[in-house]
């Protein structure tokens, strides 16, 4: 059987504009915000590397496990943050990892021939952006497009340097 890699590719950019629905729910609906640049670089599958998952089942609920790490340098030890999720986002992310994922791993095996990289991306990361990772641009470049229309303004997160040069009165 030989795929079409122009057909493979355009599901896979389908899947990353998914993704950056999901990302979007994830950030929005989980409680108190994580940061963007965590959040966009999380994962779902331990490495040798990176023991600890990012997504877990706590009793009925999916969460994502943030660190804190302010105090990591008195205690030894990062502290986890769990941001559970709705019901409707834990659900998709579960039916995407366990559905859509495998299909996504092996479209990237196909259209990714030489970019080792690109395919430990679909098999470690639970948010990817066709062949990288997303980044806090992308999470606020989605953010606004999709508040614009409803609230008539963009809502994005703010980088901690943007954060140290505003004033709010």
């Amino acid at each position: 059987m030989i795929w079409n890699q122009g057909n493979l590719r355009k599901w896979l950019q389908d899947y990353a504009d998914f993704h950056s629905l999901l990302l979007l729910r994830c950030e929005m609906l989980s409680g108190a915000p994580g940061r963007g640049t965590e959040l966009t670089a999380m994962m779902y599958h331990n490495t040798s590397t990176r023991p600890m998952r990012n997504l877990v089942i706590l009793g009925k609920h999916v969460a994502m496990l943030c660190l804190y790490s302010k105090t990591g340098a008195l205690t030894g030890k990062d502290k986890l943050i769990p941001h559970s999720l709705d019901a409707v986002t834990g659900d998709i992310l579960i039916q995407d990892l366990a559905l859509a994922r495998p299909f996504a791993e092996f479209a990237a095996s196909v259209c990714f021939l030489d970019k080792t990289q690109v395919k430990e991306l679909y098999r470690q990361q639970m948010f990817i952006r066709y062949d990288k990772l997303f980044n806090s641009g992308d999470l606020s470049s989605t953010m606004t497009r999709h508040s614009l229309p409803a609230l008539n303004y963009g809502l994005m997160i703010t980088s901690r340097a943007a954060c140290r040069h505003t004033h709010y009165w």
